[in-house]
């Protein structure tokens, strides 16, 4: 979801919304109904807000799309494609798999309601 957070936070509340892991690797860090924090990535280092993790799978980039649509953070599978093919620096498809950790019960904070890491 990366930047997503902005994206997602103006529209129409939904219950779950998928964190893609852009490398499609195993995740095991977190039991179901554990709180997921939304962090923005340096220079900003700022949590956003926070979701409940309910499950994780991997799945084909155009399913992923299919099943999430803009619940994956972006406005479009091309979109999503840009992204995660920037963030793997290499090329990916409509079967290249994505990580998809389920979150329910999303909130987003405010710009004014969010929080400072730290990151040392």
């Amino acid at each position: 979801m990366r930047h997503g957070s902005a994206i997602l936070q103006h529209r129409t509340p939904v219950a779950e919304i998928n964190f893609w892991r852009p490398g499609g690797g195993p995740f095991a860090a977190l039991e179901p109904g554990c709180p997921f924090e939304f962090k923005l990535k340096s220079p900003i280092n700022k949590i956003v807000g926070v979701g409940y993790f309910h499950s994780y799978t991997s799945l084909p980039l155009r399913l992923m799309w299919e099943t999430f649509g803009i619940r994956n953070g972006r406005d479009s599978l091309e979109q999503i494609a840009l992204a995660i093919s920037r963030y793997r620096n290499a090329a990916v498809n409509a079967v290249t798999n994505v990580g998809c950790i389920l979150l329910e019960n999303p909130v987003f904070f405010d710009r004014s309601c969010s929080y400072l890491c730290d990151t040392t």
